[in-house]
């Protein structure tokens, strides 16, 4: 029934916002949760929750109930966890081709740091490695599909995904999918202004790998930066999130 919650949640909450809308009807294939219209497109949606693993939840209560701190390290990096929620919810899209006209996941987040599972959604999604450019700025960036990335991989059917998690929310829509320029001209880009890629490399704010590069070999991503972005010097960085939690009183 939280799956179905959930769905009911998002499809109130764009009814909300003036769309008109209903839930997909279930077949034998596992299809999308909703639809929604805004009189002039129809948007497909397949709505997603992420929770905490429950062996997770027990180690924390169990440190937070013995008044230690519940300290973690959590490497910012694409996760197959996040990837299989992705993946399958491409699938129930790809299930529902040719009934709408843009297709998009809705992903909840409810976790201990949820700000923490986006950042490490985003990495797969995008295909993100932060970047150290020496030569020039000495900056460092995010650069998008340096990795082999969930929209590359969709592009055919995912036109975007919507985080959801507690204090607010990001629309990050797939520069790499054949509607891209019809979604941007949309009305749903009014109510839910997207991070685009595309407008982040323009601005100066993120590097993008755009060209036929082998993404499993990193002197060759590195060398097509560097000639790029014309720099003499371009290091890849890891990030880690560091996080300690205290049961008080």
């Amino acid at each position: 029934m939280a799956k179905d919650k959930d769905a009911e949640d998002v499809l109130l909450f764009l009814k909300s916002k003036g769309y008109e809308g209903d839930f997909i009807e279930r077949t034998d294939k596992k299809t999308p949760d909703i639809w929604v219209y805004d009189g002039k497109h129809k948007y497909v949606i397949e709505v997603k929750s992420k929770s905490e693993a429950q062996e997770r939840v027990k180690n924390r209560d169990a440190v937070l109930l013995s008044r230690e701190i519940f300290e973690e390290i959590v490497p910012i990096v694409p996760k197959n966890t996040i990837d299989g929620v992705i993946s399958d919810g491409c699938k129930q899209l790809a299930a529902a081709a040719g009934t709408g006209d843009f297709y998009l996941l809705w992903i909840k987040f409810q976790s201990f740091d949820p700000k923490v599972d986006v950042s490490v959604a985003k990495q797969t999604i995008l295909g993100v490695q932060d970047v150290w450019d020496v030569t020039n700025d000495h900056t460092v960036l995010p650069c998008y599909y340096y990795k082999n990335s969930s929209f590359f991989k969709n592009r055919k059917v995912l036109d975007g995904v919507i985080f959801e998690f507690d204090g607010g929310g990001e629309f990050w829509i797939n520069n790499l999918s054949p509607r891209y320029k019809k979604l941007k001209k949309s009305n749903f880009i009014e109510h839910f202004p997207p991070n685009d890629p595309l407008e982040k490399e323009s601005k100066g704010d993120a590097y993008i790998v755009d060209g036929e590069v082998d993404r499993t070999d990193e002197d060759k991503i590195l060398s097509y930066l560097m000639k790029k972005y014309k720099s003499k010097n371009i290091k890849s960085l890891n990030i880690n999130s560091i996080s300690g939690t205290q049961k008080v009183g």
